[in-house]
């Protein structure tokens, strides 16, 4: 592994350390019973108590990039989302970042005007 490889891998993990002590201290969740996060029905009530929970929590948005970092797929409520919503979530962001790529190629390609010195 390079050095920039190395330090990269150490800057994330660092930062998933970082949300995870964030959420776990300062989470809306830490006051509530596990089970409510981790619901054996997709469709039951607990599932709608805990995002609404999480929808008032100050570390929403950390909990959501902690449980992205980790495993999309986890179990439970994340950041107010479901497995299946931060799955969604992950491929809404992947096909924005290869419509973004193909539309730098497309300009890359573009003829560039000359200009003129005066």
């Amino acid at each position: 592994m390079s050095i920039v490889a190395a330090s990269a891998a150490s800057a994330q993990q660092q930062r998933r350390a970082t949300l995870a002590d964030l959420v776990y201290t300062q989470g809306e969740c830490a006051n509530e019973s596990s089970d409510m996060w981790y619901p054996l029905r997709p469709d039951s009530l607990e599932i709608t108590a805990a995002k609404r929970v999480c929808l008032a929590c100050p570390v929403r948005e950390a909990c959501l990039e902690l449980a992205l970092r980790i495993d999309a797929g986890q179990h439970g409520i994340w950041g107010s989302m479901g497995e299946d919503e931060r799955r969604a979530l992950l491929r809404q962001e992947a096909q924005r970042l290869k419509k973004a790529r193909r539309l730098d190629e497309l300009a890359d390609r573009r003829p560039r005007r000359k200009t003129v010195a005066a």
